[in-house]
């Protein structure tokens, strides 16, 4: 599976007109198995963006593997953000620990406590 860009979408813009802003590069990946009726496994994955700035950004990709019957997650996009939906007590919990492993694994794109301050022009970002 290829990287995928990532989306922009300003706040109270409905979700069909988010739109590709930059390319990214494959980050940590983690997965954590579990059983519910067959054998599954949670899967995150990060993608960071190529760029800085307004440009720069990270895509967080959830799947889940399975044999047998198993729940998937859900998004919804909301006015000014997403909300993310995991069904079954199994299945929440292995989504939480992929995303608390994933998280930690991922270094801080901005060691010198900078966000919101363009590395391209030194603008104060809004």
């Amino acid at each position: 599976m290829t990287a995928p860009l990532i989306l922009r979408r300003h706040v109270g813009e409905p979700h069909p007109t988010a739109d590709g802003l930059a390319t990214t590069y494959p980050g940590p990946r983690l997965s954590v198995p579990y059983v519910n009726g067959g054998a599954a496994a949670v899967d995150a994955q990060a993608f960071l963006g190529d760029e800085a700035g307004d440009c720069g950004g990270i895509v967080i990709r959830i799947s889940v593997r399975h044999v047998g019957r198993t729940f998937a997650p859900v998004a919804v996009a909301t006015p000014d953000g997403v909300e993310l939906h995991m069904a079954g007590e199994l299945e929440a919990a292995s989504l939480v620990r992929a995303l608390r492993g994933l998280l930690a694994a991922i270094q801080d794109p901005d060691p010198d406590d900078t966000i919101g301050v363009c590395s391209a022009c030194g603008c104060v970002c809004d």
